[in-house]
């Protein structure tokens, strides 16, 4: 990633020596700005490379890995209020339409996860935060200008608002969820049935087909 003349690498992971390692000549500050191959090759960086890392834990990176960078520490909860804030922000609607939208993000989304943390499995986790961005993504490209002409009203604009949300919140949190066991009535379905029929009963304001 290029940003303002500097070059950003950035690695998502669980960090193991065998590959961290090699990256010793990337954060060492007098080490030449070089990746360092097993074989003894030194592959050179650009001096405006920067290096950062994404781990869920440092369980399995050696102390020295661990001592040549800066360490942050987020907390996964609850943060994906800031990025829906934040996004809510960049928002060119009108004041009052912003506030709505907002009032209809924090009665959808918190009960969605919750629900999924106590039902529900993934294929591959997803964190909150990353749910989130799939969620704001659905909605920017549903919640356009050509979407809302200028003669509808404020209470037609929430309406129109709150059938984008719910659509997006179920491929947002409901695209990654694992087949689990038999419904209530006994016979088995997938989790998204489930999730389908869950959803519908808890947010009847939007009619699904």
């Amino acid at each position: 990633v290029r940003q303002g003349g500097q070059q950003w690498l950035v690695l998502d992971g669980a960090p193991d020596p065998a590959w961290l390692d090699p990256l010793a000549g990337l954060m060492d500050e007098g080490a030449g700005n070089a990746l360092l191959l097993a074989n003894a090759e030194r592959v050179p960086f650009s001096p405006a490379a920067r290096l950062i890392l994404e781990a869920p834990s440092l369980r399995h990176a050696t102390p020295a890995s661990a001592a040549r960078g800066a360490l942050l520490f987020i907390e996964d909860a609850n943060q994906w209020e800031s990025v829906v804030g934040c996004w809510l922000e960049r928002r060119t609607e009108h004041p009052t339409r912003v506030e709505t939208l907002r009032a209809l993000v924090m009665h959808y989304v918190p009960l969605i996860l919750i629900h999924i943390r106590r039902e529900f499995k993934q294929v591959v986790p997803v964190t909150e935060v990353g749910m989130a961005r799939g969620l704001l993504t659905l909605l920017d490209a549903g919640l356009t200008t050509e979407a809302f002409p200028k003669a509808m009203s404020d209470e037609e604009v929430a309406k129109a608002q709150e059938k984008y949300l719910a659509f997006a919140c179920v491929w947002a949190f409901g695209g990654a969820l694992a087949p689990n066991s038999s419904s209530a009535a006994g016979g088995v379905e997938t989790a998204r049935k489930t999730f389908s029929s869950w959803f519908k009963a808890k947010f009847p304001a939007v009619k699904f087909p």
